[in-house]
This record gives structure tokens, sequence and C-alpha cells, in this order.
């Protein structure tokens, strides 16, 4: 069930709503059924609020109408989020927080990162930059605290750790995040059509690739030949 608490009119067109703790199923539901109004540009959504951007201004009462209709219509069908298999390298090329954070230890970085391998994340929400996402699913001993002192640049397509979740740079960018690994996809593509289209709520594994591969699937993917595994 979920339970609408407060609405916030951000302006006009761009009203947040939040709700108490509910299953994932239910905000999944939703979050898909507004995305379908035509009313609705565009919905964002975190751990406990969505923010919906309107074609136009309408009253609190039409507005009301539209999120309880997506509830309904949510009980009588079936929402299921998508998994994505992501490739992800950590070839010795990338910049690697993990080995400095283990003083250069080779056998617990690889621990660490065997582990990280495990886990199966959920996008909760793109934030920080256009594009970066934020991945929820990582296992409380691999949680690493943001760097007290920023990185200057960070590269595009890099993997990193900061606090809770887990991150994917969508282009060179300063940050405070621990770099991890590089991944060949782009989940925003700023200069042509977007070929992958991970919505929040969607799930992520991701796969261990070697260097070579890194830079077949990279080159694969701008030929637009790159085969996505998604279940």
């Amino acid at each position: 069930m979920l339970n609408l608490t407060e609405f916030y009119y951000l302006n006009s067109t761009t009203i947040t709503f939040s709700f108490s703790e509910c299953k994932t199923d239910n905000l999944i539901g939703l979050f898909q059924n507004l995305k379908k109004n035509s009313k609705i540009i565009e919905v964002v959504t975190t751990d406990h609020s969505m923010t919906l951007f309107l074609r136009e201004a309408m009253n609190h009462d039409k507005i009301l109408d539209i999120i309880n209709q997506s509830i309904n219509s949510n009980k009588k069908n079936h929402n299921k989020s998508k998994t994505f298999h992501l490739p992800i390298c950590f070839d010795d090329s990338f910049h690697d927080d993990i080995l400095n954070h283990y003083d250069g230890d080779l056998k617990l970085t690889r621990k660490f990162k065997e582990s990280f391998l495990k886990n199966k994340f959920t996008l909760e929400y793109y934030g920080f930059l256009p594009g970066f996402a934020y991945f929820s699913g990582l296992e409380s001993k691999l949680h690493l605290p943001r760097k007290k002192i920023p990185s200057s640049k960070i590269d595009k397509g890099t993997v990193a750790i900061g606090g809770e979740y887990v991150g994917i740079y969508p282009q060179d960018s300063p940050g405070g995040w621990n770099c991890i690994a590089n991944c060949p996809i782009p989940l925003v593509d700023f200069g042509s059509n977007l070929k992958i289209n991970i919505n929040v709520f969607d799930q992520v594994i991701f796969e261990e690739i070697e260097f070579e591969n890194y830079k077949k699937i990279k080159l694969d993917y701008e030929l637009d030949v790159y085969d996505f595994k998604i279940l």
C-alpha cells in the first residue's frame, strides 16, 4: 500500500509528493504508470518521493486523480523491472581507489572486487550530474566513505562507490567517490540516440571483462553492433 503524505509545488508545472515506506513492486508500478501518462513530461524518484514535471499547469485535484489512477492501475497490472548485465573492467590503466584503500595490498583489493561482483544493484535515481546513476544494493561491508579530498578528474564510465551507493560517471568530472572500475557502455549518450535504457528500479549485475574485451565492447557500442544482455 502506498500512503501519500505531503505535496510540494516547486512551480506551476512541477510537483513533488512524498510517501511512506512501501513495497518496491508498488513503486515500480506507480513509476511506470506515471511515465506513460501523456500529461507528464518526466518523473524523477528518490527513496521516499517522486517529482512530476507536467506539460501544463493543473489544479491539485486533477494531479491527485492522475496519481490515484496510476496507483489503481498498478493493482491490475503486473509490473516488473528489467535486469541488465553490464561489463566492467578492473585494468591497471584505470584509477583504482580500492588499491589505495588497502595500501597497495593486491590480495585484499582483489577480494573486495570479487565481493563487489556478487552484488545485484538497483537503479534508485539519476542525480549529481546529468545521467549520473545511483545504484543501491551494495552490501554493508563494502561501503566506503566519500574522499575527504575529491579527485580533480574522474574519467567517463568510472564505476565508483560513495557510502552505500554505487555510481557510474557519465562524463569526465571532478568527484569524491572511490573509483573501482570502468564500464565501456554509457548509460547516457549526449551525442546520439541512447542505445540502452536503464530506468529507475531496473537492476544491474556487473560482469568482469579483460581490457582487450573492454576495447572491443567500446568499439562495438560505437558501431551500434553491441548485443546487450537483458533479462
